[in-house]
């Protein structure tokens, strides 16, 4: 199809496509790169989630154990032993959460000497605890300084956290600084790629109104000299007809001279069918009634010598004996173009080569379909056709519908659909 589209219509064509892409892939890159974004945050999110304020919870925690530990020892009261042992327990369970969490850069460091000085405190609070004499005041300096690790560890989680956060609200920032200005572009693309569709299916409407308007003119000057070609012939075979009735006057009937007759009449109708194609264009005559039957017969009978020589079989299925709203002179030329057209395809396909005609007898109208092997494009050369282009105006003419249905390589369906005149049984 595109190669016997006009240059311009190929470059707008082309830079359509061009445009199309250009928008996929900015898309593809604005999802690229919010994906790209989306790791880094996720990774940050997850390390101020999972890691930076689980660690400050417990860190917190075990402050408060020391000082319950601290509060207990400056109370002198038997039953603060058994306040001492239940901070201690709570100090060794927040230490062994913080312990299982994941750590951040250098943070082992300041980890290990918070524990360090924990431990300290721990093995002193287990002498004092177990030895009545001992002073209780030598651990108020282990109890500060095991406070002084977990601050600092706490203060290093918190500055870890805070720096998540902001790289986050960073990246946050800059994704949607980029994402705006992928998104404009994207914009940009389709609108320019809009705009080349736009132009390009402006041309081709244009383009269809003055093909449409070619096939007017075609089909006018056909019908034009067709009309010409059948007042021309109209007078010979007019004196011919009135030597043959002399002949016959003289000599009586005889074969040859019934023969030519006949093929005389036959020739009068083939007239009659351009002078039809001649007033294609016109108003039809009111109540027009054409036998379907012998119309068929008689178009067949002039068809199927040419089609045995061309070695195509004519089938013809059975046929109503109606009658359809049309004159029998329109009626045999289009079924005569029709025909002729499947015989012409049947000839160029290698498959086996038939043509068959079908009435479909409908209550309100009848449908003939002419069927044959099909051949590459056979919608667009059928109505590219211009004989074709006049039975389809002929059809219209009588209120009927003219199509074509084809499968590539396979078969074509020509059909037309006529209503039946009135009182036709």
């Amino acid at each position: 199809m595109l190669r016997d589209a006009p240059p311009a219509m190929l470059r707008l064509a082309r830079w359509s496509l061009y445009c199309v892409v250009a928008v996929v892939l900015t898309f593809g890159a604005a999802t690229a790169y919010a994906q790209l974004v989306l790791e880094p945050i996720e990774a940050r999110t997850d390390a101020l989630t999972n890691n930076a304020l689980p660690s400050i919870v417990q860190l917190t925690r075990a402050r408060d154990d020391l000082v319950r530990i601290q509060s207990a020892l400056d109370t002198h009261g038997p039953a603060d032993e058994a306040d001492i042992e239940g901070a201690r327990r709570d100090l060794d369970a927040a230490m062994t959460a913080y312990l299982l969490l994941p750590d951040f850069p250098n943070e082992q460091v300041v980890s290990a000497k918070a524990a360090a000085s924990i431990a300290r405190l721990d093995r002193h609070l287990e002498r004092a605890l177990a030895s009545e004499d001992s002073s209780r005041e030598e651990l108020t300096p282990l109890i500060r300084d095991a406070n002084d690790g977990l601050s600092h560890l706490e203060t290093f989680n918190i500055h870890h956290g805070l720096d998540q956060a902001h790289q986050i609200q960073a990246l946050k920032r800059r994704s949607r600084v980029i994402a705006l200005i992928l998104s404009a572009l994207s914009l940009l693309v389709a609108c320019i790629a809009s705009w080349f569709v736009w132009r390009a299916a402006r041309r081709q409407a244009q383009l269809a109104v003055e093909h449409e308007a070619l096939l007017v003119n075609r089909a006018t000057e056909l019908e034009a000299f067709a009309g010409r070609i059948a007042h021309d012939l109209k007078d010979p075979l007019g004196t011919l007809a009135l030597r043959l009735a002399l002949i016959r006057a003289e000599r009586g009937e005889g074969e040859h001279v019934d023969k030519a007759v006949n093929q005389l009449e036959r020739i009068d109708r083939m007239i009659e069918g351009l002078l039809t194609y001649a007033r294609a264009s016109a108003n039809p005559p009111p109540n027009a009634r054409a036998p379907l039957h012998d119309v068929i017969d008689d178009v067949v009978e002039q068809l199927r010598p040419g089609a045995r020589v061309a070695d195509v079989a004519l089938r013809i299925d059975a046929v109503p004996t109606r009658e359809v709203a049309c004159t029998s002179g329109a009626l045999r030329g289009v079924l005569s173009s029709l025909l002729t057209n499947a015989i012409q395809w049947a000839v160029q396909s290698r498959k086996p080569r038939s043509v068959v005609l079908h009435v479909d007898d409908q209550r309100d109208h009848v449908r003939v379909e002419v069927s044959g092997p099909g051949v590459p494009d056979t919608e667009r050369r059928a109505f590219l056709s211009v004989g074709l282009a006049t039975v389809k105006r002929i059809i219209e003419s009588y209120g009927g519908h003219f199509g074509v249905r084809s499968a590539l390589d396979r078969q074509s369906v020509l059909w037309f659909d006529l209503p039946t005149a009135k009182g036709s049984s």
